[in-house]
């Protein structure tokens, strides 16, 4: 899935900056979390299973639609994150495992009771999101910096508005998402652009401020990160857009463009390139 590919995000920084990276426990340990998702998606699809035939999209979820039994989605879920989270036990240490563990819990209370409450959704959907990076700097043994902590949870913030925004503008009841009736599609809008100034001056002063990049190439990815954010913004915006951020990201061919910009400028960036 899109959103884990935030826990692969330390990576390059902390290579640049010196750190031993084992590439083969990093994929190892993108692969168990990455079942740790999945198995909570599982479980989600039965706690709504009676929400998501009244939605227009979701209403197709195997549970949903009848596809597979409430009890078989339950099982294959536990099997996923039992599977995920004690791979990373062994691959990643008792740290990463028991960072794979809080997501859970928080995942699962979002899954549960959180997406329902306004405000409490979009800062539950944020830790996850936070949770990701945590668990990839432990995967290659970097202690965190407060810039990547500031520049990931700000854009993690503004993916999560971006996602209580979709759900506004394709309709969806308040009988469904309780919280919705606490959002308006304004608020949200401002909401994600105060986000979005505040995600490129982080990540501009982080690139000004850290000994990893080059001189006279630090700089070289924000324009990138801009353009991502703004495509990003302006997508959601959009009359009649209605599907959710991973699939804006996934089927707007501009964005992955961006994405890949960013990828090689970084890299310029931090002395991969001539």
């Amino acid at each position: 899935m899109v959103k884990n590919l935030f826990v692969l995000l330390p990576a390059p920084f902390a290579a640049a900056a010196g750190h031993s990276i084992d590439p083969v426990e990093l994929a190892l340990g993108f692969i168990f979390f990455s079942l740790v998702p999945a198995g909570i998606y599982a479980w989600n699809d039965v706690f709504d299973a009676e929400r998501d035939r009244s939605h227009p999209r979701k209403k197709f979820r195997p549970v949903a639609s009848g596809e597979i039994t409430s009890r078989t989605a339950i099982a294959v879920g536990v099997i996923l994150v039992a599977v995920g989270v004690g791979g990373l036990f062994v691959v990643g240490g008792g740290r990463s495992g028991s960072l794979a563990a809080a997501y859970v819990s928080v995942t699962l209370f979002y899954s549960v009771r959180g997406k329902h409450i306004p405000f409490v959704d979009v800062a539950l959907l944020t830790l996850g999101f936070l949770i990701r990076i945590l668990v990839g700097c432990r995967l290659i043994d970097a202690v965190p910096s407060n810039w990547l902590l500031i520049c990931g949870s700000t854009v993690a913030l503004f993916l999560a508005l971006g996602k209580r925004r979709s759900d506004l503008a394709l309709g969806i009841g308040t009988e469904h998402r309780p919280s919705l009736a606490r959002y308006s599609l304004r608020g949200l809008d401002r909401a994600m652009a105060v986000t979005l100034v505040g995600a490129l001056v982080a990540y501009t002063l982080y690139t000004r401020k850290s000994a990893i990049f080059l001189p006279g190439r630090e700089i070289a990815g924000v324009p990138f990160v801009a353009l991502g954010l703004f495509l990003y913004l302006r997508r959601t915006r959009r009359e009649g857009e209605t599907r959710s951020p991973v699939d804006i990201v996934l089927y707007s061919p501009e964005i992955p463009l961006t994405l890949l910009g960013y990828a090689l400028a970084t890299a310029w960036g931090l002395g991969a390139g001539p």
